[in-house]
């Protein structure tokens, strides 16, 4: 749990059962976690400029608002966040040429604590 604490996660899934698990996991490992089901909800929870946002972890395809149109509204209210993506598509499928941080589902808690983990060290 080394300095977990201090870290703020926004989780972002439509899928219910994994937004509830990975953010079960997260909080047992001491991350503070705040979930939305969609992109409408996290910017909603993330309004008000006070509310500190260290990670968004947003599953990419979602109905009404794609995890990466949500990342871009997100990063132009938190310039300093970080941002790591889940989807169970390959990156070819989901037009996510440039990036990094992209965890693949289905993930075990491992693989989610170490994406975490990298996603945060390269704040």
């Amino acid at each position: 749990m080394g300095g977990a604490a201090a870290n703020r996660i926004l989780v972002v899934d439509d899928e219910e059962s994994i937004r509830d698990v990975t953010s079960r996991i997260l909080t047992r490992d001491g991350y503070d976690v705040i979930a939305a089901p969609g992109g409408e909800e996290a910017l909603s929870l993330i309004a008000d400029e006070s509310e500190r946002v260290d990670l968004l972890l947003t599953d990419v395809i979602m109905p009404r608002m794609s995890g990466k149109e949500l990342a871009e509204r997100f990063s132009s209210l938190r310039a300093d966040a970080r941002v790591l993506y889940m989807s169970g598509y390959t990156d070819r499928l989901i037009g996510l040429d440039e990036v990094d941080d992209l965890l693949e589902k289905p993930f075990d808690r491992q693989g989610l604590l170490s994406a975490v983990g990298r996603a945060l060290a390269h704040a």
